[in-house]
């Protein structure tokens, strides 16, 4: 038995050609129809993945604050532990400014990321 699966196919998309021919402007309308239909939904989707994004960065600058807040109370408990050491006063003294420091410094790096995301927040 002889396959006609091909010849199937040709007659099917003939009848669809001259489908198309009979009423050319009901089809271009559908296809733009469509057309536009596809841009709303890869426009939404534009729109969901920055969405995502935005959220992904706030919420690791959320976390980079956290740490930055817990390294610097590390650093301050280590300063009063400093303090309590047994070495000479000199060399307590400096490794509590040091450590002092260290904690200053990350606290204005926390409250610079929290003050840029409540910028960003205060931009939407």
């Amino acid at each position: 038995m002889r396959d006609l699966s091909p010849h199937k196919k040709e007659f099917r998309l003939s009848a669809l050609a001259m489908e198309v021919a009979s009423d050319p402007k009901h089809y271009a309308n559908e296809i733009a129809t469509l057309r536009h239909q596809l841009q709303q939904a890869e426009a939404r989707v534009a729109e969901l993945e920055a969405t995502l994004y935005h959220g992904n960065l706030e919420r690791e600058k959320s976390q980079k604050v956290m740490i930055l807040r817990k390294q610097a109370e590390a650093v301050d408990a280590s300063g009063s532990l400093f303090a309590r050491w047994g070495g000479s006063i000199i060399t307590a003294w400096h490794g509590c400014a040091i450590l002092e420091q260290e904690a200053k410094r990350l606290r204005q790096q926390a409250g610079e990321l929290e003050a840029e995301k409540a910028g960003g927040e205060q931009c939407r």
